[in-house]
């Protein structure tokens, strides 16, 4: 039973015990209808304080719960208001479901199973910050705080720290390790962006970083990574680092300038003392060279599309390989074999175990409208 309260002067409310359900249907719903339920166990309102506070309130839709416990200050000229809010665990793909959306086909048939949310809120008729969040997703925990100021102009912050995550959980399933293409880290980032509306991207305005304990994508694990990335008036910078890359490092710097008809893309990348050997046996699921890498990359292009910047690039890339071991073949076997066939008519027979051992690899490439020009 609902229960209200007022004063004299009709200036304070309290409600008590108050459940509201209410159902939406349209032919844009999700199985036509959706219900919502309402719950406060109890709701004051002074005009002459201009102050509100929520105890007790709960809502619920399909299997997603929301408690929080809010108060409201200057609620008739600058509304302000603040509490700590909890979203209850639920299933994302279930939810998904449910709002017939569709679940992709995952590595991971249990991916997206599992989630919760906690944060404090701090809200006014303007902006949204959420404080002390922390967030999980299945075997991911997720800390840090996020803000939007402006809504007409939206300003966007974060500062995040994750423990460990697993992308390949929710990537589609790869078939074959050995035709999967090696793309970096800035150049994932590159083409995602370049994939978004070029309209979209130049009205947004962020600031903010991400750090991650572990993370695995496409098959190799880095740790102890960092990512800043802001983006206003156009012009998107991003730099990422994984301070331990098969026992080696990895930093990258990503500049996409969205100003002009035609975008345009600056993207330096170096890692430093990489182990060749597990870093192509947890890429490709197998290994033929091993030793240690520094290389580094330079590159600039233009373009509205993923192909139209890779047929635009311009710039350079180098390699030193150490200490390196190329296997299935025998360089000075091949030579002595020549020399044999020249002896003898019988073709010498190849060991799969060969193997040559180089002290140096060196290389240098310039790389025009995308491609390696002949020398």
């Amino acid at each position: 039973m609902t229960g209200l309260t007022v004063n004299k002067k009709l200036d304070t409310f309290v409600l008590s015990h108050s459940d509201l359900q209410t159902t939406t249907e349209g032919e844009n719903i999700p199985g036509k209808s959706l219900t919502a339920t309402l719950t406060l166990a109890d709701a004051s309102l002074d005009m002459t304080k201009q102050t509100i506070k929520v105890s007790g309130l709960q809502l619920k839709s399909t299997d997603v719960t929301l408690s929080a416990e809010i108060t409201g200050d200057h609620i008739n000229d600058k509304p302000s208001f603040q509490g700590p809010v909890t979203i209850a665990p639920f299933s994302p793909a279930k939810l998904m479901k449910q709002l017939g959306i569709a679940v992709p086909v995952m590595q991971d048939a249990n991916a997206l199973s599992k989630s919760a949310v906690n944060f404090n809120l701090l809200a006014t008729e303007n902006s949204i910050d959420l404080q002390n969040l922390a967030m999980t997703l299945d075997d991911t925990q997720i800390k840090g705080s996020t803000s939007i100021k402006d809504f007409a102009l939206p300003v966007i912050a974060f500062n995040l720290a994750a423990d460990a995550c697993d992308v390949d959980r929710y990537l589609p399933p790869v078939t074959d390790k050995s035709s999967k293409p090696l793309t970096s880290p800035a150049v994932a980032l590159a083409a995602g962006a370049s994939a978004l509306p070029v309209e979209t991207v130049r009205k947004l305005n962020i600031d903010g970083q991400l750090s991650l304990g572990k993370l695995k994508i496409n098959g190799l694990d880095m740790k102890d990574i960092q990512l800043t990335l802001s983006a206003k008036n156009g012009i998107i910078k991003t730099q990422q680092s994984a301070k331990e890359f098969y026992q080696g490092s990895y930093i990258g710097r990503l500049s996409v300038d969205m100003r002009n008809k035609k975008p345009t893309l600056d993207l330096n990348e170096k890692i430093t003392h990489v182990q060749v050997e597990p870093l192509l046996k947890d890429f490709k699921g197998e290994a033929r060279m091993s030793g240690i890498v520094d290389a580094s990359a330079q590159l600039q292009g233009q373009g509205n599309n993923a192909d139209e910047l890779k047929s635009s690039l311009n710039g350079s890339l180098s390699f030193l390989f150490k200490d390196s071991v190329v296997k299935g073949f025998n360089l000075q076997k091949i030579i002595d074999n020549a020399k044999a066939l020249i002896k003898e008519p019988a073709l010498p027979i190849n060991n799969k175990n060969d193997q040559t051992l180089f002290s140096e690899i060196t290389g240098t490439a310039t790389i025009n409208n995308g491609l390696f020009p002949e020398q």
